[in-house]
């Protein structure tokens, strides 16, 4: 039996630092205003210890250091850009902004990258650059994708947005292409109130990145305080306490008499619209306050990553102990993958019916919020729609623990709603 209702989620802070982050806007009108010259140096150096003394610039999200960093490479109008399917919509309008066509490469069902074979086959094609986003703190094989780049004279730019801190053979994601954009915003790793960085180690990719930068207009201080006031009410709601207490149970009402809003509340925050005109607050800048927030929880990632590896561990020890898997890909990875665990997701039979059967039983999880982008263009991606409609979150959290983990496995297993397959198996491996 669970013991206590368990969200999907949580905010890697404790309330109180958005407590405090809301007072300082209100008390110190400097913290909402655009970013100072002292505040921008803080943060390049805090970023670039991190990132092998990379180049970084800060962006109000990443949505606009993506924009930024596309238009640094000059590609001519009317060139393909290619990408990972899941992602959020304003991806999708930020290259078409720039007069660009999009295209898209499957994902694999075992790390979440790319789909390889489908991979070369784009790449062939001759793309201006391949925009890959890493998926639920999982690592692909890196190596695979940089020599294909290499191979068809594609540039690579990398999203680390769920991913921030795992690596590959010991190199951090981000540091393998042209540049890499990262999203702090809500319940990421770093957190900074959705302010976003991007980071480059060419010369001419950081000269442009920062002259776009400079050009950014003054922030909206009630957007910023909108930003914290949300991150706060999350931080409340997500609670562990207050979700068992409360949350959950207005859950409950609100999917017994609001069945529909039920769905939104725990939806998509981001709407998929197209649109060819981009919002001005795009174009606004990063604030003391997201900088600030950035670099302090910058420098807590690497422990509560080794926390969230802990969390994964005791996962996978109750899978193995309720007979799930076996031992038989241990030699599945050449390379090492050091996992940051962003997520831990599997494959399930029913979607609908493995969600409702887990939330009857106290536990909140679901799909991806994020959508498939390529069925927005008409294709028809198999691993992506599967990934969209048959993938579910198990959630980690520090109270959970092993027994926990069982019982949810065994509520889904008890009805047959696992699927146990060789990218399960495999999948298990990357864990170990």
């Amino acid at each position: 039996m669970i013991k206590r209702a368990i969200a999907r989620g949580s905010i890697q802070h404790e309330i109180s630092n958005d407590l405090n982050a809301f007072a300082k806007l209100i008390l110190n009108p400097s913290y909402a205003r655009q970013i100072d010259r002292n505040e921008i140096l803080k943060a390049k150096r805090s970023i670039s210890s991190y990132f092998d003394n990379y180049n970084v610039t800060l962006f109000p999200y990443a949505r606009t250091a993506l924009h930024a960093v596309l238009k640094s490479l000059d590609i001519p109008k009317g060139s393909k850009v290619l990408m990972t399917p899941i992602n959020i919509g304003p991806m999708l309008n930020i290259i078409e902004s720039l007069d660009l066509h999009v295209d898209f490469v499957d994902v694999n069902l075992v790390d979440f990258g790319p789909n390889y074979i489908h991979l070369e086959d784009k790449l062939a094609e001759s793309p201006s650059c391949l925009f890959l986003t890493y998926l639920f703190g999982y690592v692909p094989d890196v190596e695979v994708i940089v020599n294909l780049c290499k191979k068809y004279n594609v540039r690579l730019i990398e999203d680390i947005s769920q991913s921030i801190g795992s690596k590959f053979d010991k190199k951090l994601l981000g540091t393998f292409g042209s540049a890499a954009i990262y999203s702090a915003s809500l319940t990421k790793y770093v957190d900074g109130y959705n302010g976003a960085f991007a980071i480059t180690n060419s010369a001419s990719i950081y000269k442009s990145v920062e002259n776009y930068q400079k050009k950014l207009n003054n922030p909206d201080k009630n957007r910023i305080r909108g930003i914290v006031s949300k991150t706060l009410l999350w931080n409340i709601l997500l609670n562990k306490h207050i979700f068992n207490i409360f949350t959950y149970r207005l859950l409950s009402i609100i999917s017994i008499f609001k069945p529909k809003l039920f769905k939104k509340l725990l939806g998509p925050s981001i709407s998929l619209k197209k649109s060819s005109i981009l919002p001005g607050f795009y174009f606004e800048s990063i604030t003391n306050l997201q900088s600030i927030t950035i670099r302090k929880y910058l420098g807590k990632l690497d422990i509560l990553i080794s926390k969230r590896r802990l969390y994964a561990k005791i996962v996978l020890t109750a899978i193995k102990e309720i007979g799930l898997t076996r031992d038989i890909y241990n030699s599945y990875l050449e390379k090492e993958r050091y996992n940051n665990y962003w997520q831990f997701v599997i494959e399930v039979k029913d979607i609908d019916l493995a969600k409702e059967l887990l939330f009857k039983n106290g536990i909140e999880t679901g799909n991806t919020n994020l959508p498939n982008l390529s069925i927005s263009c008409n294709q028809n991606l198999r691993n992506a729609n599967r990934l969209k409609n048959n993938f579910i979150f198990i959630p980690m959290h520090e109270h959970l623990d092993i027994n926990d983990y069982k019982n949810i496995f065994l509520l889904l297993e008890t009805h047959k709603l696992i699927v146990i397959d060789d990218n399960f198996l495999k999948r298990i491996s990357i864990y170990s």
